[in-house]
């Protein structure tokens, strides 16, 4: 059936913003019961894999790359600075910012929690065949295409002003990472 012959009153209670986020919901709970032992919840596992994979990133590196706000993103450096799974240190060449790293505790916290979010992900797509996995990922990347101009063209991301001109898409090229590290941290993405 085409976009264009959905019933608009039937639709709203099978919305893809509303799928999308009891999906989203879901997996997040279910990551938090696992990772809850380490006195962390999902979002915040989040920074520590970036940190992991992107040793020395700034709080508006990782703001950007998650597409979260600033405070969202100092409260949970706070909370992986207090439990000393990260340090944080200034740069080099511009005093006002601050770098983070993991601590070698981190680094096995890390590592833990990236295999729990895995195991949570392999629950999730157990009854998926590998071609409906292959047509769901196939699915999402179409509905973010198709939502790519209205996104791109509501607000500019701090990422596209700091680019400059080498920038052309980087909110598509910043999706493909984001979106590996979005729930289940699986894969580290490729160095750039």
């Amino acid at each position: 059936m085409a976009a264009e012959q959905v019933d608009q009153e039937s639709y709203l209670p099978e919305s893809l913003g509303l799928m999308a986020r009891d999906l989203y919901r879901a997996l997040t709970q279910a990551i938090d019961a696992r990772v809850a032992r380490y006195g962390l919840a999902a979002h915040t596992c989040r920074y520590l894999a970036l940190i992991h994979d992107f040793n020395g990133m700034t709080p508006k590196d990782l703001s950007t790359y998650l597409g979260v706000r600033s405070p969202t993103t100092l409260s949970a450096l706070r909370t992986l600075e207090d439990k000393r799974l990260i340090t944080r240190t200034r740069d080099a060449d511009d005093g006002r910012k601050s770098r983070y790293k993991l601590t070698a505790r981190g680094a096995e916290v890390e590592a833990l929690v990236r295999e729990s979010a895995v195991e949570v992900e392999m629950i999730a797509i157990r009854q998926l065949s590998p071609q409906q996995l292959k047509q769901f990922r196939s699915v999402i990347d179409l509905i973010r295409e198709s939502l790519g101009d209205l996104s791109s063209s509501a607000r500019i991301s701090n990422f596209d002003q700091d680019a400059g001109d080498g920038a052309s898409d980087p909110k598509g090229n910043n999706r493909e990472r984001r979106s590996k590290h979005s729930v289940g941290m699986q894969n580290k993405p490729a160095e750039s």
